[in-house]
């Protein structure tokens, strides 16, 4: 759910270095995903259709065509060097209490294919992917909007709306260095909804 930052902190350039081939392998990612329709959401089946702007938040939106096929994948399967830190499995994230009964990540058998050609050009430079999350179901993104203050509802998905974490497309993510295990340093944690988690984010140490 947060605005990825720029690297900062110890080997700042070649860490932003990996993240610019990440970013450009996401965006190519993303191109073949929607290109033919993102998957609807994965959620239990939606009433007969009604006006967009009917849409509540009891159920999730009714969505217009066309679709992909829902083909979500474990991302461990695809590529067991994905290193998983589910937050949401347990109490230390924004909501204090585990929303997952398991720590596991999930998305569209394509994005998850594209998440693994990153994650094997990060190695190569001395890095690997740290997923946060993946597919999520609707009803955890209606919890998120109803513990989400007003002011910070910029940083959650509107349930009446969707997400690409509905739909098994968007992925949080960090990376982590090879040799140490450790998270590379960003200028926000993970759930930090201030300034500091926006991708225009000017501060930080990088």
């Amino acid at each position: 759910m947060k605005h990825p930052g720029a690297p900062a902190g110890r080997s700042a350039a070649r860490a932003a270095a990996a993240c610019a081939v990440f970013v450009t392998m996401l965006a190519l990612a993303a191109a073949v995903v929607f290109a033919a329709g993102a998957p609807k959401s994965t959620s239990p089946p939606a009433p007969p259709r009604v006006p967009a702007a009917a849409a509540t938040a009891d159920r999730p939106p009714d969505e217009p065509g066309p679709f992909r096929s829902p083909d979500l994948v474990e991302l461990i399967a695809l590529d067991p060097t994905l290193k998983l830190d589910i937050h949401y499995a347990r109490k230390d994230n924004f909501t204090g209490a585990p929303v997952y009964t398991e720590a596991r990540a999930f998305l569209q058998r394509q994005a998850g294919e594209a998440l693994v050609r990153a994650n094997r050009t990060l190695r190569a430079k001395g890095y690997g992917l740290l997923v946060f999350d993946g597919y999520r179901p609707w009803t955890v993104t209606r919890r998120f909007w109803e513990l989400t203050p007003a002011d910070k509802k910029v940083f959650v998905a509107d349930p009446a709306k969707g997400s690409k974490h509905n739909r098994g497309c968007a992925v949080d993510l960090s990376m982590y260095d090879l040799k140490t295990g450790r998270e590379v340093a960003m200028p926000s944690p993970y759930d930090d909804m201030t300034a500091k988690a926006y991708a225009t984010y000017e501060g930080g140490d990088a």
